[in-house]
């Protein structure tokens, strides 16, 4: 009988084992903590605008949700996953560019949400721990908002539009196997963009850095 026993705990063992390096579909849930660096230039000059103490170039931090779902490949201890994604992303930035004009006070640019791809290539190190790298291609909503009412079109007044810019992505990431079906996740990427306005031929160089931390549920 303890023969037995101890034949069936080490069937469940090497199953679990083995059942740790499968590949497997997963579906991903995040919290999402984002920060934008905004860089206001003039198109025809490359005059960067954000020069003055008072004025921000960065905006506050922003919390967010994001989903996904992928497939995890493994090679012995080597991994890809690649990984459709959707990040909600509420970030919102105000008051960052300082004019004499009154049209372009009260602005504000708001990045919504993000969608794409991307690639995971990691290595189980230790006892279910991964290090990963990602690389992939978003596509990034944004609306730009000129709030003051007063002055012209022409220098910003009440203009508002929305607009979507394709973006490379890359990031660094680490993970945790709590078993074979519930993994642990915690990563950082960063991606960088150029927002156009419709006025005076006005741009914004946009860095977005995401921290994230989720679990996916793996089958």
């Amino acid at each position: 009988m303890k023969k037995f026993i101890i034949l069936f705990a080490s069937l469940i063992l090497l199953s679990f084992s083995a059942n740790a390096r499968k590949s497997r579909v997963f579906v991903g849930l995040d919290y999402l903590d984002t920060q934008a660096k905004h860089e206001f230039y003039e198109k025809s000059s490359g005059l960067n605008l954000i020069q003055a103490p008072n004025q921000r170039d960065v905006s506050n931090r922003n919390i967010g949700v994001g989903a996904s779902i992928g497939y995890r490949a493994y090679l012995k201890k080597f991994f890809v996953a690649p990984e459709l994604f959707f990040d909600y992303l509420n970030s919102s930035s105000r008051d960052f560019y300082t004019s004499t004009s009154p049209g372009f006070r009260n602005d504000e640019i708001v990045i919504n949400h993000r969608y794409g791809f991307k690639m995971n290539m990691g290595y189980n190190f230790y006892r279910g721990f991964a290090a990963y790298a990602m690389a992939g291609l978003t596509n990034v909503d944004f609306d730009i908002r000129w709030k003051n009412a007063s002055g012209s079109q022409r220098n910003g007044a009440g203009v508002s539009y929305g607009s979507t810019k394709f973006a490379p992505i890359y990031g660094l990431g680490l993970s945790y196997d709590i078993n074979p079906n519930i993994t642990l996740r915690a990563a950082w990427d960063t991606q960088t963009f150029e927002v156009r306005y419709v006025v005076n031929g006005l741009a914004n160089r946009v860095q977005l850095d995401t921290y994230r931390v989720g679990a996916t549920l793996n089958f």
